[in-house]
């Protein structure tokens, strides 16, 4: 008995995939929605400022910001991947993992060609990982790398920066 729950227990800790606080979840074609692994906390959100926009938390990984704040988050006016400048502390901004990707599949690249004529799911498959904490809220942020022609664009994505 010691024995099967040894080779549990490994199987389990020595995973060779690492693990996140968020995965997705496949809901139907190339639509992928963020689902959490642990449950939200139960104690009522409280804000927190960020010196630039009051964020609120509401479960483990999504804040919300006041209506302004999210109608002029970073990125939502670029139509091309060169007008769009993105890091760690200024990520893309959208709220949920379906708007990041219809913003990268909607952004050309600057001969009017799309880096991901395939769709959401050819926009997923180039996210790269999760580089941490940043942006206004302090979120989870993902890196993806776009390719137009010759030129990689890095673009990094809040998928947690949601509406009140």
């Amino acid at each position: 008995m010691r024995w099967i729950l040894s080779i549990a227990l490994c199987s389990f800790a020595c995973s060779s995939e690492p693990t996140d606080s968020a995965s997705t979840e496949e809901t139907s074609g190339d639509e992928l929605e963020p689902r959490l692994s642990e449950a939200p906390p139960e104690h009522p959100p409280e804000p927190a400022s960020t010196g630039e926009v009051a964020c609120t938390q509401v479960d483990l990984l999504t804040v919300t910001v006041p209506r302004d704040a999210y109608d002029t988050r970073h990125g939502h006016a670029a139509t091309r991947f060169s007008e769009l400048v993105t890091s760690q502390e200024h990520p893309l901004e959208e709220c949920g993992l379906r708007n990041v990707l219809a913003r990268l599949v909607t952004l050309q690249c600057d001969d009017g060609s799309f880096a991901y004529p395939g769709g959401p799911g050819q926009a997923h498959a180039s996210r790269v990982g999760n580089t941490g904490s940043g942006g206004r809220c302090g979120a989870i942020i993902d890196l993806y790398r776009a390719q137009c022609g010759a030129t990689t664009y890095d673009v990094y994505a809040d998928m947690y920066f949601c509406p009140e």
